[in-house]
């Protein structure tokens, strides 16, 4: 792909999840599925496709969920403007597990990445010629979320994404 191919595909992603990145590079690297035939752009280097990202995202996608059940109901440090609607829930244990067992699960990523037209950005490798695998689209999403998280560092921004995508239903 072209240099300005790849810069149309960043902006219109970038316009989906709602956070212009300081390096693009990092979002084109989340995009790459296993085996996409690229291995590194600019001085970024990634033999396994988006899967390191995607373990990363996956990590802090669930503390982005859990800091912000750690923090409401009655706590002072919460912020309504840069959080979840966890407003109403209890901050029993039980609560939490059921948040990592519906918002971070796979079914739940692909359902909402295709919802968004992610799966059109995607670059698969040449062994997946029809639409783009669940698995192949869940660790997408999650390198995504990775890539928000390496380009800012900032639990807040990463929310807005979460928002943005949908993947806290409301």
């Amino acid at each position: 792909m072209t240099t300005s191919g790849m810069t149309q595909r960043i902006h219109a992603l970038e316009n989906i999840i709602g956070h212009r990145f300081n390096d693009p590079t990092i979002l084109w690297e989340a995009l790459q599925a296993a085996g996409s035939g690229l291995q590194s752009v600019g001085t970024r280097h990634f033999a396994d496709g988006n899967k390191r990202l995607a373990l990363l995202g996956d990590a802090v996608l669930k503390l982005a969920l859990i800091d912000d059940w750690y923090g409401g109901v009655g706590s002072r440090r919460r912020n309504a403007a840069a959080s979840f609607c966890f407003q109403d829930v209890d901050t029993h244990v039980e609560q939490a597990d059921a948040i990592l067992q519906s918002i971070p699960v796979n079914a739940n990523l692909d359902k909402v990445a295709r919802h968004r037209g992610l799966d059109a950005f995607v670059c698969r490798n040449s062994s997946q010629v029809s639409s783009v695998p669940t698995a192949v689209m869940t660790v997408t999403m999650e390198a995504i979320i990775g890539a928000v998280w390496l380009d800012t560092y900032d639990l807040s921004t990463l929310r807005g994404v979460i928002n943005t995508l949908g993947l806290v239903p409301t």
